[in-house]
Protein backbone atom coordinates (compact mmCIF):
# COMPACT_ATOMS: atom_id res chain seq x y z
CA UNK A 1 0.00 0.00 0.00
CA UNK A 2 2.76 2.23 0.51
CA UNK A 3 4.76 1.51 -2.55
CA UNK A 4 1.19 2.01 -4.44
CA UNK A 5 1.16 5.83 -2.94
CA UNK A 6 4.69 6.36 -2.99
CA UNK A 7 4.26 5.55 -6.73
CA UNK A 8 0.94 7.76 -6.96
CA UNK A 9 2.77 10.38 -5.73
CA UNK A 10 6.05 10.39 -7.22
CA UNK A 11 3.66 10.60 -10.64
CA UNK A 12 1.52 14.16 -9.51
CA UNK A 13 5.28 15.23 -9.03
CA UNK A 14 6.66 14.37 -12.37
CA UNK A 15 2.96 15.68 -13.64
CA UNK A 16 3.33 18.45 -11.76
CA UNK A 17 6.73 19.28 -13.27
CA UNK A 18 5.52 18.83 -16.85
CA UNK A 19 3.01 21.09 -16.59
CA UNK A 20 5.55 23.48 -15.15
CA UNK A 21 8.30 22.84 -18.26
CA UNK A 22 5.66 23.08 -20.66
CA UNK A 23 3.83 26.03 -19.27
CA UNK A 24 7.87 27.85 -18.96
CA UNK A 25 8.19 26.72 -22.49
CA UNK A 26 4.71 28.31 -23.76
CA UNK A 27 5.87 31.95 -22.10
CA UNK A 28 8.68 32.01 -23.81
CA UNK A 29 8.30 30.40 -27.46
CA UNK A 30 4.77 31.25 -27.55
CA UNK A 31 5.43 34.57 -28.72
CA UNK A 32 7.24 33.10 -31.48
CA UNK A 33 4.58 31.09 -32.58
CA UNK A 34 2.30 33.69 -33.08
CA UNK A 35 4.17 36.04 -34.87
CA UNK A 36 5.28 33.30 -37.28
CA UNK A 37 1.70 32.34 -37.46
CA UNK A 38 0.57 35.89 -37.68
CA UNK A 39 3.18 37.00 -40.35
CA UNK A 40 1.78 33.89 -42.80
CA UNK A 41 -1.77 35.06 -42.32
CA UNK A 42 -0.38 38.96 -43.05
CA UNK A 43 1.16 37.28 -46.18
CA UNK A 44 -1.97 35.37 -47.68
CA UNK A 45 -4.23 38.52 -47.06
CA UNK A 46 -1.70 40.61 -48.62
CA UNK A 47 -1.52 38.48 -51.78
CA UNK A 48 -5.10 38.03 -51.87
CA UNK A 49 -5.97 42.53 -51.65
CA UNK A 50 -2.69 43.94 -52.98
CA UNK A 51 -2.68 47.61 -53.48
CA UNK A 52 -2.57 50.67 -51.10
CA UNK A 53 -6.74 50.83 -51.84
CA UNK A 54 -9.45 48.83 -50.03
CA UNK A 55 -11.68 47.65 -52.82
CA UNK A 56 -15.15 47.45 -51.28
CA UNK A 57 -15.06 43.93 -50.47
CA UNK A 58 -12.65 44.61 -47.86
CA UNK A 59 -14.40 47.44 -46.16
CA UNK A 60 -17.55 45.35 -45.95
CA UNK A 61 -15.72 42.89 -44.28
CA UNK A 62 -13.97 45.24 -41.65
CA UNK A 63 -17.65 47.19 -41.06
CA UNK A 64 -18.96 43.82 -40.58
CA UNK A 65 -16.17 42.62 -37.69
CA UNK A 66 -16.82 46.14 -36.53
CA UNK A 67 -20.20 45.34 -35.83
CA UNK A 68 -19.91 42.51 -34.63
CA UNK A 69 -16.99 43.44 -31.79
CA UNK A 70 -17.69 47.02 -30.99
CA UNK A 71 -19.79 46.10 -27.90
CA UNK A 72 -21.28 49.85 -27.37
CA UNK A 73 -22.52 49.43 -23.83
CA UNK A 74 -19.26 48.64 -22.75
CA UNK A 75 -17.49 51.68 -24.65
CA UNK A 76 -20.10 53.62 -23.36
CA UNK A 77 -19.57 52.79 -19.97
CA UNK A 78 -15.76 53.01 -20.02
CA UNK A 79 -16.09 56.42 -21.51
CA UNK A 80 -18.56 57.90 -19.44
CA UNK A 81 -16.96 56.38 -15.79
CA UNK A 82 -13.46 57.77 -16.91
CA UNK A 83 -14.83 61.18 -17.59
CA UNK A 84 -16.85 61.19 -14.57
CA UNK A 85 -14.02 60.42 -12.41
CA UNK A 86 -11.38 62.65 -14.06
CA UNK A 87 -9.17 60.03 -15.51
CA UNK A 88 -10.37 59.62 -19.00
CA UNK A 89 -7.50 61.83 -20.24
CA UNK A 90 -5.12 58.87 -18.73
CA UNK A 91 -6.54 56.08 -20.50
CA UNK A 92 -5.23 54.73 -23.59
CA UNK A 93 -8.49 55.93 -25.98
CA UNK A 94 -8.72 59.14 -23.83
CA UNK A 95 -5.27 60.25 -23.97
CA UNK A 96 -6.11 61.10 -27.26
CA UNK A 97 -7.52 64.23 -25.82
CA UNK A 98 -4.46 66.32 -24.87
CA UNK A 99 -2.80 65.57 -27.91
CA UNK A 100 -5.96 67.44 -30.30
CA UNK A 101 -5.98 70.20 -27.91
CA UNK A 102 -2.16 70.76 -27.43
CA UNK A 103 -2.61 71.70 -31.37
CA UNK A 104 -5.65 73.14 -31.49
CA UNK A 105 -4.64 76.00 -28.79
CA UNK A 106 -2.28 77.27 -31.75
CA UNK A 107 -4.67 78.91 -33.21
CA UNK A 108 -4.14 77.75 -37.01
CA UNK A 109 -7.42 74.55 -36.47
CA UNK A 110 -10.66 75.43 -37.67
CA UNK A 111 -11.77 71.50 -38.70
CA UNK A 112 -10.75 68.95 -36.65
CA UNK A 113 -11.07 65.11 -38.65
CA UNK A 114 -10.98 61.87 -36.91
CA UNK A 115 -10.07 58.93 -39.15
CA UNK A 116 -11.79 55.21 -37.58
CA UNK A 117 -13.76 57.64 -34.81
CA UNK A 118 -16.08 54.29 -33.83
CA UNK A 119 -17.80 55.36 -30.51
CA UNK A 120 -16.64 58.95 -31.15
CA UNK A 121 -16.45 59.99 -27.28
CA UNK A 122 -13.24 62.24 -27.54
CA UNK A 123 -14.62 64.46 -30.01
CA UNK A 124 -17.45 64.96 -28.20
CA UNK A 125 -15.60 66.34 -25.47
CA UNK A 126 -13.17 68.16 -27.37
CA UNK A 127 -16.30 70.19 -29.46
CA UNK A 128 -17.57 71.34 -26.04
CA UNK A 129 -14.38 72.53 -25.46
CA UNK A 130 -13.86 74.35 -28.34
CA UNK A 131 -16.90 75.14 -29.41
CA UNK A 132 -15.24 77.48 -32.69
CA UNK A 133 -13.71 74.36 -34.19
CA UNK A 134 -15.70 71.58 -36.61
CA UNK A 135 -14.89 68.36 -35.75
CA UNK A 136 -15.67 65.16 -37.94
CA UNK A 137 -15.52 61.15 -37.14
CA UNK A 138 -15.13 59.19 -39.96
CA UNK A 139 -15.89 55.41 -39.80
CA UNK A 140 -16.86 52.27 -42.06
CA UNK A 141 -19.98 51.15 -40.02
CA UNK A 142 -23.18 52.25 -42.04
CA UNK A 143 -24.57 52.76 -38.67
CA UNK A 144 -22.17 55.00 -37.24
CA UNK A 145 -24.30 58.17 -36.73
CA UNK A 146 -26.80 56.07 -34.90
CA UNK A 147 -23.76 54.48 -32.68
CA UNK A 148 -23.23 57.99 -31.98
CA UNK A 149 -26.40 59.06 -30.90
CA UNK A 150 -26.56 61.62 -28.36
CA UNK A 151 -22.68 62.68 -28.57
CA UNK A 152 -22.56 64.79 -31.93
CA UNK A 153 -23.10 68.49 -31.80
CA UNK A 154 -23.47 71.32 -34.21
CA UNK A 155 -19.71 71.50 -34.35
CA UNK A 156 -19.06 68.10 -34.07
CA UNK A 157 -20.67 65.55 -36.83
CA UNK A 158 -20.06 61.45 -38.12
CA UNK A 159 -19.92 60.36 -41.48
CA UNK A 160 -20.21 56.71 -42.78
CA UNK A 161 -17.28 56.08 -45.06
CA UNK A 162 -13.48 54.79 -46.23
CA UNK A 163 -11.43 57.79 -45.53
CA UNK A 164 -9.15 57.43 -47.42
CA UNK A 165 -11.69 57.60 -51.00
CA UNK A 166 -13.33 60.22 -49.26
CA UNK A 167 -10.05 62.39 -49.01
CA UNK A 168 -8.79 61.32 -52.81
CA UNK A 169 -12.58 62.72 -53.91
CA UNK A 170 -11.77 65.89 -52.49
CA UNK A 171 -15.02 65.00 -50.21
CA UNK A 172 -13.92 66.36 -47.11
CA UNK A 173 -11.02 69.28 -45.48
CA UNK A 174 -8.94 69.59 -42.26
CA UNK A 175 -6.46 71.48 -40.60
CA UNK A 176 -5.79 68.34 -38.79
CA UNK A 177 -6.31 64.78 -38.54
CA UNK A 178 -5.58 61.89 -36.26
CA UNK A 179 -5.85 58.53 -36.03
CA UNK A 180 -6.14 56.64 -32.25
CA UNK A 181 -6.10 53.51 -32.59
CA UNK A 182 -6.47 53.00 -36.40
CA UNK A 183 -3.62 53.50 -38.33
CA UNK A 184 -1.97 50.29 -36.76
CA UNK A 185 -4.86 48.63 -38.32
CA UNK A 186 -4.21 50.02 -42.03
CA UNK A 187 -1.79 48.63 -44.06
CA UNK A 188 1.76 50.40 -44.63
CA UNK A 189 1.02 50.98 -48.76
CA UNK A 190 -2.63 52.37 -47.69
CA UNK A 191 -1.16 54.41 -44.65
CA UNK A 192 1.27 56.36 -47.20
CA UNK A 193 -1.71 57.03 -49.57
CA UNK A 194 -3.25 58.54 -46.71
CA UNK A 195 -0.52 60.55 -45.21
CA UNK A 196 0.51 61.77 -49.38
CA UNK A 197 -3.31 62.60 -49.39
CA UNK A 198 -3.55 64.50 -46.25
CA UNK A 199 -0.34 66.23 -46.79
CA UNK A 200 -2.52 68.61 -49.69
CA UNK A 201 -4.88 69.50 -47.18
CA UNK A 202 -4.29 69.00 -43.55
CA UNK A 203 -1.18 70.64 -41.83
CA UNK A 204 -1.36 68.77 -39.14
CA UNK A 205 -1.37 65.46 -38.57
CA UNK A 206 -1.63 63.00 -34.91
CA UNK A 207 -0.89 59.23 -34.48
CA UNK A 208 -1.98 57.64 -31.11
CA UNK A 209 -1.40 54.08 -31.59
CA UNK A 210 -0.12 50.73 -29.81
CA UNK A 211 2.33 49.38 -31.22
CA UNK A 212 3.44 45.73 -30.38
CA UNK A 213 7.16 44.66 -28.56
CA UNK A 214 8.07 41.72 -30.19
CA UNK A 215 11.02 39.38 -28.47
CA UNK A 216 14.32 39.96 -29.46
CA UNK A 217 13.02 42.66 -31.95
CA UNK A 218 14.12 46.64 -31.45
CA UNK A 219 11.68 48.43 -29.23
CA UNK A 220 12.26 51.33 -31.11
CA UNK A 221 9.15 51.91 -34.24
CA UNK A 222 11.82 54.79 -35.54
CA UNK A 223 14.05 51.36 -36.63
CA UNK A 224 11.79 50.14 -38.82
CA UNK A 225 11.84 50.55 -42.35
CA UNK A 226 9.30 53.25 -43.25
CA UNK A 227 7.74 51.34 -46.48
CA UNK A 228 8.12 47.91 -44.58
CA UNK A 229 6.08 47.61 -41.40
CA UNK A 230 6.24 44.70 -39.67
CA UNK A 231 2.66 42.46 -38.01
CA UNK A 232 2.30 42.95 -34.79
CA UNK A 233 -0.90 40.86 -33.48
CA UNK A 234 -3.59 39.53 -35.60
CA UNK A 235 -6.93 39.98 -33.92
CA UNK A 236 -9.75 37.39 -34.01
CA UNK A 237 -13.62 37.11 -32.87
CA UNK A 238 -12.92 34.49 -30.45
CA UNK A 239 -16.75 33.13 -30.39
CA UNK A 240 -16.80 32.92 -34.33
CA UNK A 241 -13.13 32.51 -35.27
CA UNK A 242 -13.51 35.28 -37.66
CA UNK A 243 -9.96 37.47 -38.51
CA UNK A 244 -10.47 40.52 -38.11
CA UNK A 245 -8.00 43.67 -37.98
CA UNK A 246 -4.51 43.30 -38.71
CA UNK A 247 -2.45 45.44 -36.24
CA UNK A 248 1.40 46.72 -37.51
CA UNK A 249 3.89 48.44 -36.14
CA UNK A 250 4.36 51.43 -38.41
CA UNK A 251 7.80 54.13 -38.50
CA UNK A 252 5.31 57.00 -38.29
CA UNK A 253 8.10 59.42 -38.26
CA UNK A 254 9.44 58.02 -41.46
CA UNK A 255 6.45 58.07 -43.43
CA UNK A 256 5.10 61.56 -42.23
CA UNK A 257 8.93 62.85 -43.15
CA UNK A 258 8.42 61.55 -46.83
CA UNK A 259 5.84 63.32 -46.95
CA UNK A 260 6.88 67.13 -45.76
CA UNK A 261 5.69 66.93 -42.53
CA UNK A 262 8.20 67.90 -39.65
CA UNK A 263 7.60 65.79 -36.40
CA UNK A 264 7.39 68.75 -33.66
CA UNK A 265 6.27 65.33 -30.95
CA UNK A 266 7.40 61.70 -30.02
CA UNK A 267 7.08 59.46 -27.34
CA UNK A 268 6.86 55.90 -27.30
CA UNK A 269 6.39 53.61 -23.86
CA UNK A 270 5.53 50.66 -22.34
CA UNK A 271 1.94 49.28 -21.71
CA UNK A 272 0.98 46.64 -18.85
CA UNK A 273 -1.12 45.38 -21.04
CA UNK A 274 -0.36 42.16 -22.72
CA UNK A 275 -2.52 39.90 -25.65
CA UNK A 276 -1.24 36.66 -26.60
CA UNK A 277 2.16 36.98 -24.72
CA UNK A 278 2.96 39.58 -26.65
CA UNK A 279 3.36 42.96 -24.59
CA UNK A 280 1.97 46.51 -26.21
CA UNK A 281 3.71 49.29 -26.28
CA UNK A 282 2.16 53.00 -27.34
CA UNK A 283 3.25 55.80 -29.38
CA UNK A 284 2.58 59.47 -29.55
CA UNK A 285 3.09 61.50 -32.57
CA UNK A 286 2.47 64.81 -33.97
CA UNK A 287 3.61 66.58 -37.00
CA UNK A 288 3.19 69.73 -38.66
CA UNK A 289 3.56 70.40 -43.16
CA UNK A 290 6.33 72.22 -43.14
Amino acid sequence: MFVQEDILSKRKVFGTFRMFVGRLIEYFYGPYIKMKRDAEINNVYISRYPGNLLNQAQVDELESYQCDTIELDSRRSFFESNHKDGTLENTFYGSIIPLVRKVIKTGSVSKVLNIGCSYDYPDCVLAEEFGEVNFLGIDFPRNIEQINHGLTRNNFKVKSGYALNLLKNKNIQSDLTYFSSTANNIRNAELQEYIKELSTVSKNIIFNEPFWLQPHKDKNPKALDSEASEVGHIYYDKLTGKIGYVSYNHNYAGLLERCGYKVTYYKTFKTDTFIDSIQMGRIQVIAEKI
